[in-house]
């Protein structure tokens, strides 16, 4: 099932909102659209052969529209909502810099700063550097991000 398939799916069952759950989520809250298309965040194949998972932002939230496809029957089978989870891994230290923790690992890091840096407020400055990774940026459920973050 292509991506567009995918799409088509999920607009028509917003339009149409055979589900009960679509119907209550969609009285509520909004899917984020780009150039009149739904916007998704990810498509999940990992699960089974049978089953995808699209995560839909929603507007003005921090959580995401899951909507569950039946790849068999080519049908939306279910919505739910997913949390806005993130796993960071962040190392600090009063005595070394960014620079000498990033070199302690391979992993791209998404946060640097360095002891005495200003901080974001502009009102103080760090007493630590730190290194922050976020490796499993997308929308998953809790446990995927762990299993892939390990």
């Amino acid at each position: 099932m292509t991506e567009q398939q995918i799409i088509e799916l999920i607009q028509k069952e917003f339009k149409e909102k055979t589900l009960g759950l679509t119907e209550q989520y969609l009285e509520i809250h909004s899917p984020i659209y780009a150039d009149n298309k739904l916007k998704i965040d990810r498509i999940d194949r990992d699960k089974t052969d049978k089953l995808i998972i699209a995560y839909l932002p929603v507007l003005d939230e921090k959580f995401y529209f899951a909507v569950y496809i039946d790849t068999k029957s080519n049908a939306v089978i279910s919505i739910d909502t997913e949390a806005y989870h993130r796993v960071y891994f962040r190392a600090t230290s009063e005595t070394l810099s960014s620079d000498e923790l990033k070199v302690m690992t391979c992993l791209t890091p998404t946060e640097l700063w360095n002891k005495g840096d200003l901080r974001k407020s502009g009102k103080s400055n760090y007493t630590f550097s730190n290194l922050t990774i976020l490796p499993n940026p997308e929308p998953d459920e809790f446990e995927d991000k762990l299993k892939k973050t390990a």
